[in-house]
């Protein structure tokens, strides 16, 4: 009887890790939205208009255009929160804004002119981003409000 195999084998040393997969259109912002989570990943902006293929588990999301990986990125619960690569913007979008001379201190600028509490809203909403650049459209609608109500 000894010389029988066993009749189970070890669990394997890295668990299983179960992957999903979605389609999806890369957005005019060259974002993807991972519906399961409402969060858009950044995909290489020349890949605006595509079907692509999102694979995706706990951790990791990853892109695919066809057969080839064109993105990935850390996993990101957060919702109507975006995930963005510098390298994934087109150049002009990069430079877009400090043309414009929009940048934080001038939205901190404008907020501190209106008030104490605008301030600090707008600073909050300049902290909430990973690229700040995100929250200046936020910054944008603030400043409408105070041309639209007064101080």
């Amino acid at each position: 009887m000894q010389d029988e195999l066993p009749l189970l084998k070890p669990l394997p040393a890295e668990p299983f890790i179960i992957k999903h997969i979605t389609l999806a259109k890369v957005q005019r912002n060259y974002h993807v939205l991972l519906g399961e989570d409402y969060h858009l990943y950044s995909v290489p902006f020349r890949h605006l208009g595509k079907q692509v293929k999102i694979v995706y588990d706990i951790d990791v999301v990853e892109i695919y255009l066809e057969l080839q990986l064109i993105a990935s990125h850390k996993r990101d619960f957060r919702k109507h929160w975006y995930t963005t690569l510098p390298e994934h913007m087109p150049e002009k979008h990069q430079r877009y804004l400090e043309a414009q001379s929009w940048d934080a201190e001038y939205y901190l600028r404008m907020a501190k002119e209106t008030g104490p509490f605008t301030y600090e809203i707008t600073r909050r909403v300049l902290e909430s981003r990973d690229f700040i650049e995100q929250a200046y459209r936020a910054c944008q609608g603030l400043a409408r409000l105070t041309k639209q109500y007064g101080k």
